[in-house]
């Protein structure tokens, strides 16, 4: 799950509903143009959030049928699904995303690089503020107290704001949910994190040897890391953890990011989750103890 991924499908669906016609034809005119149609041939523009059964981040339904589209901003790895020709239609990526061979043969490829062009070609780069947040976190980089022209436009882009906002309660929430149902002679709960460095809670191990640890978004690390229950490195063991990423103080497990999309309900979705979780902390604890003298 990435955040500024999830507030640009959502600006794009935001588009169609409530800017005006001249806008609308930038944005879907270059959507359309590699299937041959144009904005007059939208029925509906729908994200993954209101699809039953399907889990592409936005889908353009057309009176010549439905077009799926993927919204990769960083870079990401394809899923499992993504992977599956037909399942998407196109894919819109940075130039320089890294996983371009991964897209399956016959997709159409848009750059984001392209559609900025095409809106400042027009003039329209403040109108479209909505997509300012994709312009700054496309790339990886330094932020500091200055504030970008995008950053500034973002403050006129209210939807773009709350999408962040409610995506940053709802993960912190799913997190939290998640401890409750831990073994409380096992697991404590600890604080929660909201910031630039990651989005979910720490909790620590207390059974036999203390450990640390944290379940959420690490934006800083490898994306296909980044969903993940992360344990504190300690002692001897870094070197003989498997299936996982590390750094210099923690190692990540990753978890399955489609739960978070694929379920129709809340419950069901929670129900996974704490599933994969607990599969993952069972697997850690399972490493760790066979490696005690």
């Amino acid at each position: 799950m990435n955040l500024y991924e999830n507030a640009a499908t959502q600006a794009i669906a935001t588009f169609f509903h409530r800017e005006p016609l001249w806008k609308k034809e930038i944005l879907f005119n270059f959507l359309l143009k590699p299937f041959d149609l144009e904005l007059e041939n939208i029925k509906d523009v729908v994200t993954q959030n209101s699809l039953q059964g399907t889990i592409p981040d936005f889908t353009i339904k057309t009176s010549s049928g439905d077009i799926h589209f993927e919204v990769k901003i960083n870079d990401a790895i394809l899923t499992t699904s993504e992977r599956k020709e037909d399942t998407r239609h196109a894919f819109l990526v940075r130039k320089d995303y890294a996983h371009l061979s991964d897209i399956p043969p016959g997709t159409k490829i848009l750059y984001w690089e392209d559609l900025f062009r095409c809106i400042d070609k027009q003039g329209a780069t403040k109108e479209f503020a909505r997509l300012a947040l994709v312009r700054e976190y496309m790339h990886d980089g330094e932020h500091t107290l200055l504030l970008t022209p995008h950053e500034v436009a973002m403050f006129y882009s209210a939807d773009t704001i709350a999408a962040v906002y409610t995506m940053s309660e709802k993960l912190v929430k799913i997190c939290w949910n998640l401890l409750n149902t831990l073994d409380s002679n096992a697991y404590e709960s600890g604080r929660n994190q909201k910031n630039q460095w990651g989005i979910g809670y720490y909790f620590n191990g207390i059974r036999g040897e203390k450990r640390e640890f944290f379940v959420g978004i690490n934006p800083m690390i490898p994306k296909e890391y980044s969903f993940s229950v992360a344990l504190k490195l300690a002692g001897s063991y870094k070197d003989k953890l498997e299936n996982c990423y590390t750094d210099d103080e923690w190692a990540y497990f990753p978890l399955d990011r489609e739960i978070l999309a694929r379920n129709t309900s809340e419950e069901e979705m929670q129900k996974q989750f704490n599933e994969e979780a607990k599969k993952v902390l069972d697997g850690i604890e399972s490493t760790l103890s066979q490696q005690k003298p």
